[in-house]
């Protein structure tokens, strides 16, 4: 788990699905992952 500046990076070894992990401030914000981000950069860098 790493904090950024107004982001939260989590690393499921094992997968979300599957994890215990609570985190309560992750409530308030969602959830994507690198696959997404990476396309969604694509896309923001064409317009």
């Amino acid at each position: 788990m790493r904090l950024g500046v107004r982001e939260l990076y989590v690393h499921y070894g094992e997968g979300m699905a599957a994890s215990q992990l609570k985190i309560p401030a992750a409530k308030a914000g969602t959830a994507r992952n690198m696959n997404t981000i990476a396309k969604l950069a694509e896309l923001a860098a064409k317009a």
